[in-house]
């Protein structure tokens, strides 16, 4: 029963971020195009603050953060076959 709540919250979220679309500065339309490269279907980075990998594909489920004065990328373990190539980037 939680599972079910919990993935219709995150499908409303989804579905929320599909409307507000890529004029707002908490737009995910990125990570909502590139679902098959997220391996968690509810945690999305920002399009303003995503890692952007060089070359044509240049997706990963990778945020830029800073905390404290230092900076660090926050991000998702890679797919196996899938995204490990992205990931060593």
């Amino acid at each position: 029963r939680e599972y079910q709540v919990i993935s219709k919250c995150s499908n409303e979220i989804i579905s929320h971020a599909e409307q507000i679309g890529k004029c707002s500065r908490y737009a995910m339309g990125d990570a909502l195009t590139y679902r098959a490269f997220n391996r968690y279907s509810n945690v999305h980075p920002y399009d303003r603050n995503r890692v952007r990998l060089a070359g044509n594909f240049d997706y990963i489920n990778a945020s830029h953060i800073e905390l404290a004065g230092k900076k660090y990328i926050a991000c998702q373990a890679p797919i196996r076959n899938r995204t490990e190539a992205q990931f060593w980037k």
